[in-house]
């Protein structure tokens, strides 16, 4: 039976369409770029160190951003007594006494060098598809310390075969515990798989070590150097991209990944490290200082470029990026709370939203749920304590009683009350209930609440052509859980909750803590059997 005209037409216009739809899709290459070499005495702040700035930083701000912005893959390592017996050089033993990647290590190894360290920090690290080895020693038997790599760069488990990587670069400061030292090793350049493709990488590689005192320790840190930039053209207009291996694992796809720890309470979600998109990195922009990141430049398989949303594709391997235009409706979304910077997720991927006076916000239709966002009011400050109206003359008590009133003792602040009225204060603007003093801190630092997303946070439908205000924010309020420890003890530990169920896990008031909490339990007749106070942290 042969197909009237009718319907080979309409087959033909849906079939163009889905061509059509198929070509807009645009791919764009983005090249390889690697960050400077160290050089002699050349470090990066690493491992909470504040170290001297390397002299050949880049100085393209945007670059500097991904510079500090890169998230290392860190290995500790314990050192403990010097063996005294061969019983003690065993692996289960080295596992033991503070190493635990050493039996990893050891399954992946065939061949070592002969250390001068009598504990060398062995480790695996993870690039690309493959797993690499590693060992730090001492260069030789008098200097100690490890300022001595092998790394094993050609993926065969032979670390005898590799050429030794000196540092080039040592640093020394003193504390309390003794003297630590950092040794900065050259930029290494090597070819990793990932999932099949070729991905040129390269990385820096520091290591930390204390080796006198009470608490002795080894920490090393494998930190990227390499990033990937383009131009692309979208509806005429040109964009500047820049594609980091933020988690330095080797590849430069790792997308936006929500996590539930059901163990934890409440029940928190919280982001796997992702890697990194900016998008027209602004200098100035840039160069402000940041108290807190709120998936701002996080790499999502949704992007929005100029109120325009895309379904986004990148290669493993850094060098490609596709760009298909969303076909999903448009709703809004709004927020009571202005300075509201949100991290929001749904099944087409993560977006970042910000709220100041231009709302509302545009959004894909879909499910939205939170993952974290932060409530910036810096520059708030706290009107200053009104004064007490006199009474009038006739009203005035008596002498006696006058005297009776001001030796009667002041009521003990509720601290516990203080953390909420400090933080109901610096977010509605509104001073009456909020302390003169919010904390100690600098006076003139950021005033912010950040919060994570729990099990409790109910996903926002947007609609298209709708508008939704988003829950999330003020009215705080703590809730305590007890957790047993043993017949007669238990663990408090305190919380303070939104109005969407998400748990805070940041708060400042003019660059200080608000005052900590205090806790009281009493038993069934009303005597009080413990009390003290709640430690942030």
């Amino acid at each position: 039976m042969n197909p009237s005209p009718r319907r080979l037409l309409l087959g033909l216009a849906v079939a163009c369409g889905m061509l059509a739809a198929e070509a807009r899709a645009e791919t764009f290459k983005l090249a390889l770029k690697r960050l400077p070499p160290r050089g002699e005495n050349e470090f990066v702040a690493l491992g909470g160190w504040t170290l001297d700035r390397a002299p050949a930083a880049p100085q393209d701000p945007a670059v500097e951003h991904v510079w500090r912005a890169i998230s290392p893959q860190s290995f500790f390592m314990q050192i403990m007594a010097k063996p005294t017996s061969k019983e003690e050089k065993t692996v289960t033993s080295t596992v033991i006494r503070g190493n635990p990647q050493e039996a990893e290590f050891h399954k992946l190894v065939r061949k070592e060098h002969k250390y001068n360290s009598d504990q060398p920090l062995r480790g695996v690290i993870t690039l690309g598809s493959d797993r690499y080895c590693f060992a730090l020693d001492a260069k030789d038997k008098k200097s100690g310390g490890y300022q001595r790599l092998y790394f094993d760069r050609k993926h065969q488990g032979d670390l005898a075969a590799e050429q030794p990587i000196d540092a080039n670069g040592l640093k020394g400061e003193k504390d309390s515990d003794g003297p630590t030292n950092v040794a900065q090793f050259p930029r290494v350049d090597l070819v990793v798989n990932a999932d099949g493709a070729a991905v040129d990488y390269s990385f820096y590689f520091q290591v930390f070590w204390q080796d006198a005192g009470p608490f002795k320790y080894a920490s090393a840190s494998l930190t990227s150097a390499a990033y990937r930039e383009g131009d692309i053209t979208l509806d005429g207009k040109k964009h500047r991209l820049i594609l980091v291996d933020a988690n330095s694992n080797g590849r430069f796809d790792d997308t936006v990944v929500p996590v539930e720890m059901t163990g934890s309470a409440g029940g928190a979600i919280y982001v796997r490290p992702s890697d990194a998109l900016l998008v027209d990195p602004d200098a100035k922009h840039l160069q402000q200082p940041r108290w807190f990141s709120n998936g701002e430049n996080r790499l999502s398989k949704l992007l929005a470029i100029d109120g325009r949303f895309y379904e986004a594709k990148v290669t493993a391997a850094g060098d490609s990026l596709t760009l298909t235009p969303s076909r999903a409706g448009l709703g809004q979304v709004t927020s009571p709370h202005e300075g509201l910077d949100a991290l929001l997720y749904s099944d087409l991927g993560a977006l970042r939203v910000v709220f100041d006076k231009s709302q509302p916000v545009s959004l894909p239709e879909g499910k939205w749920r939170l993952l974290e966002y932060t409530i910036d009011r810096t520059g708030w400050t706290p009107p200053p304590a009104k004064e007490k109206e006199k009474p009038a003359a006739k009203d005035k008590p008596p002498a006696k009683q006058k005297e009776k009133e001001e030796a009667k003792p002041a009521p003990e602040a509720k601290e516990g009350q203080s953390l909420l009225m400090a933080l109901f204060g610096a977010l509605t603007g509104s001073g009456s209930d909020a302390p003169a003093t919010a904390g100690l801190g600098m006076r003139n630092g950021p005033t912010i609440v950040s919060a994570t997303a729990t099990m409790d946070c109910k996903a926002v439908q947007v609609k298209a052509g709708e508008t939704v205000a988003l829950p999330f924010g003020p009215p705080y309020k703590p809730v305590v859980t007890a957790f047993p420890q043993g017949a007669n003890q238990a663990r408090l530990q305190l919380a303070v909750v939104g109005a969407a169920g998400e748990s805070c896990n940041n708060l400042l008031v003019q660059g200080g803590r608000p005052p900590n909490p205090k806790f009281t339990i009493k038993n069934l007749k009303g005597e009080v059997v413990q009390s003290g106070n709640f430690e942030y942290g």
